[in-house]
């Protein structure tokens, strides 16, 4: 049985149904609950399915490789019930959930699901965070009157409450949401909502005036940049829930300037938006693994593609293709931190063009499904990929790619322009001054790239009548081979071939004679030409 090293101590009273309302009906459901609800919760466990359940009392248990259906189960219920703890969490199998009710009732403990496609450890960091911020709140909490999760509401919300325009960005700098605004914005805030990202430029000029380390220590932070044309000043602070940073707040400075009571309002608006936070990224979090989990599948041509359709709101009758975005970074920090920016700079650049556009991250690459109906000007998608490619390119130590797959006619037939995305990403990779580019511009490349990795996976290929000339050329210092390749890059032009071997055409003629009598060459027949000229560019 595992838990977080470090973990906090209640703070107060928390009950499992506040705890189950702020990560949201979409994280967790509610298999049994025989006593309701109100039951304190001490902290989030994990349970090992091979060690023996000692389960502290009043925790939620995570279930983690224990078989709903199997006698593992009912162990564990027993056990929760004989601990008291406030609930197991077991991975919601349709049809195992009704034996965990049965039992889960009679011992009179509460029984929780979790998506089937969702991941332990993201549902792990979901409750801790929940809980610390339960922990630090009231019972009923403040929401400043926004919807639990809503975060535009949220910014619109706290700009009224602290005087100016609002952005809420994640710990990466990455926009989350920001507020409407009549009044004018200045360049950096216009730059970051535009980009989803603070600009390079301006995110270095705050780390260098010490800006990120007095927030991430706690501080409210105001911000002043007289030499910005029309900048309004900033006020910022962090949004924590315990120990773990959320995010921040920056609110820029309105026409009627900050009140006396402007920080004050903003620490308040700040433990509001840790609940806020953890809400959008649990349901995000599931909902963002579910739908990835299902386009990885439509992706990779498994599962029925009509359920997996009907999850993601797609026609699988209508044409699509798939672009693919490499990422290359320094370090593991700037890979994820370019990864998140990066679904959410594709979020809104491709989204533009496609609404129901749906991307997945698999490894170092973000993969987007892109409806084509009516058929979408492959001019502006280039041109968005472009706008992502040279937006991401500002980061420091990162890089990235995008290759534009074919459209094919149906979403069955995605797994196609994935691959040949896929392929257009290797080609690129050995064109270091091009980024951007659709597949049916890299045609040539990616034949001789498909050619040449199938030679390398069967070499005997390049095995055929081309080694008699290599073997005499070797045995008696002949140069049969490169006559040859002057006279098929001279596309049979001896003159041609002879000036560039720097000999007479009477002289080449006689090589070649030669050659074609020892090989046993027909260069008349086009098949045997085309495979002499590969095997020649490939040995």
């Amino acid at each position: 049985m595992g838990k977080e090293p470090g973990q906090p101590a209640s703070q107060r009273h928390v009950e499992l149904g506040d705890l189950l309302g702020l990560v949201g009906p979409g994280v967790l459901s509610v298999l049994a609950a025989p006593c309701g609800l109100a039951i304190p919760v001490g902290e989030v466990v994990i349970q090992d399915p091979l060690a023996p359940a000692h389960l502290p009392r009043d925790a939620v248990v995570l279930a983690v490789g224990i078989d709903a259906k199997g006698n593992d189960s009912r162990k564990l219920l027993e056990a929760a019930a004989e601990a008291t703890v406030s609930a197991v969490v077991f991975r919601e199998h349709p049809t195992g959930a009704a034996e965990i009710v049965d039992h889960a009732n009679r011992l009179g403990v509460v029984a929780l699901g979790m998506p089937e496609d969702a991941e332990w450890g993201n549902l792990f960091g979901v409750l801790r965070t929940a809980l610390a911020s339960a922990e630090c709140n009231d019972v009923v909490p403040d929401t400043l009157g926004a919807p639990i999760g809503d975060l535009f509401a949220l910014a619109d919300a706290i700009a009224a409450l602290v005087g100016g325009p609002v952005t809420i960005e994640d710990p990466h700098s990455v926009v989350l949401a920001y507020s409407s605004t009549s009044e004018p914005i200045d360049e950096p805030r216009r730059s970051t909502i535009l980009g989803r990202h603070s600009p390079a430029a301006w995110s270095q000029r705050l780390r260098e005036a010490g800006v990120f380390r007095r927030l991430w220590a706690g501080e409210v932070v105001r911000y002043e940049a007289p030499d910005i044309d029309g900048f309004a000043p900033r006020l910022a602070v962090a949004v924590r829930a315990g120990d773990e940073v959320l995010g921040s707040i920056w609110v820029a400075e309105g026409s009627g300037g900050f009140g006396p009571e402007a920080e004050q309002a903003l620490q308040r608006a700040a433990h509001v938006s840790a609940l806020h936070l953890v809400h959008q990224r649990a349901v995000s979090d599931v909902q963002r693994v579910v739908r990835g989990e299902h386009l990885r599948s439509l992706l990779n041509g498994h599962g029925a593609v009509e359920p997996l359709a009907a999850t993601l709101d797609l026609d699988p009758h209508a044409p699509f293709l798939v672009l693919a975005a490499k990422l290359v970074a320094e370090d593991d920090e700037s890979l994820d931190a370019a990864r998140e920016l990066t679904v959410g700079l594709v979020s809104l650049h491709v989204g533009f063009l496609r609404q129901r556009a749906t991307s997945v991250v698999i490894g170092d690459v973000v993969y987007v499904l892109v409806p084509d109906e009516p058929p979408l000007p492959l001019d502006a998608l280039e041109t968005a990929a472009r706008e992502i490619a040279e937006r991401l390119g500002h980061l420091r130590g990162v890089q990235v790619r995008v290759a534009i797959g074919p459209p094919v006619p149906q979403l069955a037939d995605v797994k196609e322009s994935r691959r040949v995305a896929d392929i257009g990403l290797r080609v690129l990779e050995r064109m270091p001054h091009v980024l951007v580019a659709r597949t049916e511009d890299l045609a040539d490349q990616i034949l001789l790239l498909e050619t040449a990795e199938t030679i390398q996976r069967w070499p005997d290929l390049l095995h055929g009548k081309l080694d008699v000339l290599v073997a005499h050329d070797e045995e008696h210092g002949t140069d049969y081979v490169r006559t040859l390749r002057a006279y098929l890059d001279a596309f049979g032009d001896v003159g041609l071939a002879a000036d560039c071997l720097g000999v007479h055409p009477n002289t080449f003629r006689y090589r070649l004679h030669r050659i074609v009598k020892l090989a046993g060459l027909d260069l008349d027949d086009p098949d045997e030409r085309l495979a002499v000229e590969l095997r020649l560019r490939f040995r």
